[in-house]
């Protein structure tokens, strides 16, 4: 197999890799129905890691250029060459329930929303339905365009990723309360409309994550976050350092708010390797000046920037300093070379519940009004806490 040379253009990796393959299908090296290579091959062919080619191939199928099939291997879509001439929904589709469910995210490129994606993807499989990701990039504008026109075509129903979404209109909101629309919202609410709501129980990962460094033995533990976690409200990110402190205080450690560094946004660092190297350095500077032997990370995407800080002060992951992170994103770090331990926030657990309600509601099933589940993470043990 001849490796071939990547040329990013201001691009991103993943992006690189997408549109390579996309090229190859548009230019016939692939046909309709024909199956690819897998990740393994495409990643060596590329000379990339397997990660980037999942989350690749993940975009793709978002935009139904190829159809992911669970033990059988990725296929360009047979419909491809029609999908091609237009991205329209027809009216074709009204009046008629369609089988696709409907997942909005504020944007498909961060690795957290791909995430989801893929484990949407596996559960509506399962149950013989298509999956359907609409970008939004975040843009109520979008939202609001992309509302009416799922609603048109009377999709199987609407999986919203809510933690991020911005201020939609009140009007779209009863319109799609009005409709009878099964939806389900994910990792926060759209409180008063009685839709229900999955999840990811940010406090419980918080606490995981602490007590496994206390147990482990550690006394200075540190806390690395967002002001606004990542799929949950502004109003609950002190729930995340309310677990980390419940640990700490169950086995006695001091609670030291010289010990916590917040961000703004942790979002924008997992896109972007320049944005992710800008705060590593910040963390390098913060890590110099503080006396600690752990760090708590409320995410992989700071977790991977800390451990990077923390080599280049000649400190060594676990020995000098452990660190646990949490989403269980390794695949989407392949530039650093450590097996991370993490808090799994369990994305196919909230994914098969969120297609079990959409079912249900659209069987006509009575669910509570404002039904809340919350899915708790467990912990997976990795080389940054315990010596291999």
């Amino acid at each position: 197999m001849q490796v071939q040379q990547l040329k990013r253009s201001g691009k991103t990796l993943y992006e690189t890799v997408e549109s390579r393959i996309y090229d190859d299908i548009v230019r016939s090296n692939f046909q309709p129905g024909q199956r690819l290579s897998s990740p393994d091959v495409i990643a060596t062919q590329f000379n990339v890691s397997e990660g980037t080619v999942r989350h690749a191939l993940q975009r793709l199928a978002a935009k139904k250029i190829i159809v992911r099939k669970p033990r059988s291997g990725t296929f360009v879509n047979t419909d491809f060459r029609e999908l091609n001439k237009t991205s329209e929904l027809t009216s074709e589709n009204q009046g008629r329930c369609t089988d696709n469910i409907v997942l909005l995210v504020p944007r498909v490129e961060c690795p957290d929303w791909a995430n989801l994606a893929g484990g949407l993807y596996d559960a509506v499989s399962k149950n013989g339905l298509d999956l359907s990701i609409a970008n939004t990039e975040n843009d109520p504008n979008q939202y609001e365009k992309l509302i009416d026109r799922h609603l048109k075509a009377n999709v199987f129903g609407l999986a919203f990723a809510t933690g991020s979404i911005p201020q939609l209109k009140l009007e779209t909101l009863l319109m799609l309360q009005k409709s009878g629309m099964p939806i389900v919202c994910l990792f926060g609410t759209l409180g008063g409309f009685g839709w229900p709501t999955i999840l990811s129980d940010i406090g419980s990962q918080a606490y995981i994550a602490t007590k496994h460094l206390c147990e482990i033995g550690r006394k200075k533990i540190a806390y690395v976050g967002s002001s606004r976690p990542l799929g949950v409200l502004a109003s609950e990110s002190t729930v995340t350092q309310n677990g980390y402190m419940r640990a700490l205080l169950e086995f006695g450690r001091a609670y030291n708010p010289e010990l916590q560094f917040f961000i703004d946004d942790w979002s924008e660092y997992s896109v972007c390797a320049k944005k992710e190297e800008e705060l590593s350095q910040r963390l390098e500077s913060w890590l110099a000046s503080r006396d600690l032997d752990a760090v708590f990370c409320t995410s992989d995407h700071t977790a991977y920037p800390a451990i990077a800080a923390l080599r280049r002060l000649d400190k060594k992951v676990p020995g000098d300093v452990a660190v646990v992170g949490c989403g269980n994103l390794g695949k989407y770090h392949q530039s650093i070379s450590c097996e991370l331990s993490t808090v799994d926030i369990c994305i196919g657990e909230i994914a098969a519940k969120a297609c079990e309600l959409l079912i249900a509601m659209r069987k006509g099933e009575k669910i509570p009004e404002n039904l809340v589940i919350p899915i708790q993470g467990r912990l997976l043990i990795g080389q940054s806490t315990v010596r291999s």
